[in-house]
């Protein structure tokens, strides 16, 4: 079994705040096939239906090449997306209260203390 720091080594591709969404599915699959597998969805505006959708579909094509998808700022987003972990800067929500947004929430505050 691969160490969860294992799968953290290597490049860290981070998105632009703002993309076209073709380009941006197009530049991620070149990612993909040079080798790189960790990618920080960074996005500072409203979250729409259509650019959840999106991310989906981002991060089902990242999956599928065996990659981790990190969503920026928005714990809610990256569970309900099954994104493999959220970004938080200093200025954003602390870990337990990320932690409040997952339904498995109580089994893993304990891990926190």
């Amino acid at each position: 079994m691969i160490d969860a720091k294992d799968k953290l080594k290597g490049i860290y591709a981070i998105t632009p705040p703002k993309f076209d969404e073709t380009k941006l599915l197009h530049d991620i699959n070149i990612c993909l096939g040079c080798g790189i597998k960790i990618f920080q969805i960074r996005y500072k505006e409203e979250i729409t239906r259509e650019l959840k959708d999106f991310f989906l579909v981002l991060i089902k094509e990242i999956k599928k090449k065996e990659g981790i998808t990190i969503i920026n700022d928005y714990p809610h987003l990256a569970h309900d997306l099954g994104a493999d972990g959220v970004h938080l800067g200093k200025a954003d929500l602390s870990v337990y209260a990320c932690l409040l947004y997952t339904s498995d929430a109580a089994d893993e505050r304990s891990s926190v203390d």
